[in-house]
């Protein structure tokens, strides 16, 4: 009898206890609840309706970004048509190379600026800002890689 309780006793210490003991446990806790279909559902509720109010969040942030990139459309097609090409657009045909060499060119657009005239400008024709690493704008820096 001493050994059938001795082999009893190490039967019950070669199973695993925690392993057992935690499905016992879920098996207690689906059987206290509604059941596994009632738990899933809940999960999915709370979910769902995290995801729900974040899609909401998201929607308002798109709507309100696309309301002020229309405003912004808006507001720049206004000062298109009011803008007048044929005044404001002047064509300077030959006269820039002579204007630029002699230090008098300034852009017609120049008053329409407010710091125009502060701009780290040309070396050449103190006309547009400096584009090169010589110091010289765009237009200059085409004339003189020309040769003109």
């Amino acid at each position: 009898m001493l050994l059938q309780q001795f082999f009893a006793y190490q039967l019950a210490k070669r199973i695993d206890y925690w392993a057992s003991y935690s499905a016992q446990h879920v098996l207690a806790v689906i059987d206290q609840n509604d059941g596994l279909d009632a738990m899933i559902s809940k999960v999915r509720v709370v979910a769902t309706g995290e995801r729900s109010r974040q899609v909401i969040k998201n929607r308002s942030a798109i709507q309100q970004k696309n309301e002020a990139r229309k405003e912004q459309y808006v507001s720049e097609r206004k000062e298109l048509a009011g803008f007048d090409f044929d005044k404001e657009l002047v064509s300077y045909k030959s006269k820039v190379s002579e204007q630029i060499h002699e230090n008098i060119f300034w852009p017609s657009f120049g008053e329409l600026l407010t710091d125009f005239d502060v701009i780290v400008k040309c070396v050449a024709c103190h006309a547009f800002a400096k584009k090169s690493s010589r110091g010289l704008c765009s237009i200059c820096l085409f004339y003189i890689d020309a040769g003109l």
